[in-house]
């Protein structure tokens, strides 16, 4: 067995914890104020920095997880973390969500916090003060505006729930 210094396990949890503080140091230093565990974006850190490892650290082999598991090296766009991010919203097909009916003059670029990338869609995962919103589109603003204080305070969703919809409630069962 292992000492908890060589535990690889133990390793990788380090490496982690180093990305994270990178992230939360670089987005204090774009933000201006201090990433604390009582903001939306804590948990979204650990949700990413793991995202990254399996994607970009190349492990014993030559290879990152990611190559491992699906034979192709991960090539798609990634934004940095907690950047604020115009992203488009999917118009319905019926032009009507949550009881607004959506116009074709309407603005469909919308501001919002990029946290990350869907594991199974690759889509851009997106903070709003509306909850979590998943898009295909996402585009990166002017260089002084990539930073909106008020909207990351704003901002709701959790990364245990990235489905970008109102949840499912089940009727309550009549005895």
């Amino acid at each position: 067995i292992y000492s908890s210094a060589s535990n690889p396990a133990e390793r990788e949890i380090k490496e982690v914890e180093k990305t994270i503080t990178t992230m939360r140091f670089d987005m204090t230093a774009r933000y201006g104020c201090p990433i604390t565990a009582q903001q939306i974006i804590w948990p979204w850190l650990g949700r990413h920095a793991g995202w990254l490892r399996a994607r970009y650290h190349m492990r014993t082999g030559g290879a990152t997880a990611h190559k491992n598991v699906f034979d192709v090296e991960y090539s798609g766009d990634i934004v940095p973390f907690g950047e604020t991010v115009l992203f488009r919203v999917p118009k319905p097909a019926h032009r009507q969500t949550h009881g607004r009916k959506w116009h074709k003059a309407d603005a469909r670029m919308v501001r919002g916090i990029w946290v990350g990338k869907h594991d199974e869609s690759n889509e851009n995962l997106i903070l709003t003060p509306e909850g979590l919103q998943r898009a295909r589109t996402v585009k990166r603003l002017e260089p002084d505006k990539r930073a909106d204080v008020a909207l990351l305070k704003s901002c709701k969703g959790v990364p245990w729930a990235t489905e970008s919809r109102q949840p499912k409630v089940s009727k309550p069962v009549q005895h």
